[in-house]
């Protein structure tokens, strides 16, 4: 037995729903699997006594592979038939009581953050192999939404993302299972990457920056240590409270979504103009309601160089994704094409953005324009305003202030393009 002791386990009282295929297998293998379907299985041509031997070998495989916690219940079996049908009458009781034990063994299954996704799979497989055993078959989209049930919270914007994107509603398990790989697999990956909610500039610093770093500007006052900068490959990651104001050199990730009425983000800090209001409510995939708290501009530099200005924004804080909408797109002159696991956005002849098929979503990859600055802070502050204006020059800036057109600060500075480490040109 030494070359299947690696493929077949021993039978236990917890374990009938695996052992049975595994030791089918084994009988087939060893061709000793007619004797478990009984004497009308018998070949013709067969003596009684070759048949009672074959029968004898097949009693001896099968209880090879059975615990002694269980030998004990078959110890006294020489027919293998007999045997067979006695294990299934022990660990296959298609009571009610059986059924309903597993139907809610399958509903409360849930996974764990950290936990391998096939590992959960085959938990949820198992459970849904020994409904089959008992006659009852859950159709493939009942399965997929079960499925999709079993994620925690964590995971709300995948089965938001999987729902939407589900044709003619209705989800496979193909859809599921290939979502929940890829997001593992993006986790892992993000899992060596830095937070991404840093804000990264180039590691030229504006004079204003420093100035108001110094003073104290933008940061706590109450002694907390909330700002830190890290060197990496000539670029300076600082990680902020939410109240300054950053820029982001970092790829993000937005979905294409042809079904959605509206662009969305949950990131206050990608806003070039911000509108507090009440703008109703987006119902998700899983019926939820979130608020939209605000509307605003996002600039966008994309993947072929180009500026992408997404108007009108909701700022949806409970929304993992950050989505734009098609049909905006196409509202404002834009053509998207689909196809070939491929999206292309064109305006003439002008291709301005481009992105790729990633299970059942067509996702951009695209960086806030560095041409933009964040509104984030409720305050005005001279850099805000200086890199609003294109980097006007501390002159320009002091005739808007006479005029009433600019806030009044309490001190202006001269600054250079190349102070800020911002390019002018797009």
């Amino acid at each position: 037995m030494e070359e299947n002791s690696g493929a077949t386990i021993k039978l236990t009282s917890a374990n009938y729903s695996i052992w049975k295929p595994r030791m089918e297998d084994v009988l087939y293998t060893k061709d000793l699997y007619l004797p478990i379907y009984g004497d009308t299985k018998k070949p013709q041509g067969t003596s009684d006594e070759d048949w009672k031997v074959t029968n004898r070998k097949a009693v001896a495989l099968i209880r090879t592979w059975v615990d002694q916690s269980v030998f004990h219940h078959v110890a006294q079996e020489t027919n293998a038939y007999e045997l067979w049908t006695k294990l299934e009458a022990m660990h296959e009781r298609k009571t009610t009581q059986s059924k309903a034990s597993l139907i809610r063994r399958l509903v409360n299954l849930k996974y764990k953050d950290g936990r391998s996704v096939a590992e959960h799979m085959s938990d949820f497989q198992g459970l849904i192999n020994q409904l089959s055993m008992m006659k009852l078959v859950l159709d493939e989209e009942l399965q997929a939404l079960l499925l999709l049930s079993s994620l925690p919270d964590s995971w709300e914007t995948l089965v938001v993302t999987i729902s939407n994107s589900a044709p003619s509603g209705m989800v496979t398990m193909d859809m599921v299972k290939d979502g929940m790989f890829n997001e593992e697999a993006r986790r892992k990956e993000q899992g060596t990457l830095v937070d991404t909610k840093a804000l990264v500039v180039q590691n030229r610093e504006c004079r204003i920056l420093q100035k108001e770093l110094k003073k104290g500007k933008g940061v706590e006052s109450s002694g907390k240590k909330d700002t830190t900068a890290v060197a990496s490959d000539g670029e300076v990651i600082i990680v902020c409270n939410d109240g300054f104001v950053g820029l982001t050199g970092q790829d993000l990730s937005w979905v294409i979504d042809s079904g959605a009425s509206f662009h969305v983000t949950s990131q206050r800090n990608f806003f070039a103009s911000y509108t507090h209001g009440d703008f109703g409510h987006v119902r998700m995939g899983n019926e939820g309601v979130s608020k939209i708290v605000a509307m605003g501009d996002v600039c966008l530099e994309t993947n072929t160089s180009c500026k992408l200005l997404l108007k009108d924004v909701r700022h949806v804080p409970d929304i993992r994704l950050n989505l734009i909408s098609a049909g905006k797109l196409d509202d404002e002159g834009y053509k998207n094409q689909f196809g070939d696991g491929k999206w292309k956005l064109s305006k003439g002849s002008l291709v301005v953005a481009r992105g790729k098929k990633s299970s059942t979503l067509y996702l951009m990859q695209a960086k806030l324009s560095k041409g933009e600055v964040n509104a984030i802070g409720d305050e005005a502050s001279t850099e805000l305003w200086h890199k609003r204006l294109g980097h006007m020059s501390e002159k320009g800036m002091q005739i808007l202030g006479r005029k009433a057109l600019l806030p009044e600060f309490d001190e202006l500075y001269v600054l250079t393009g190349a102070d800020c480490g911002v390019s002018l040109g797009f």
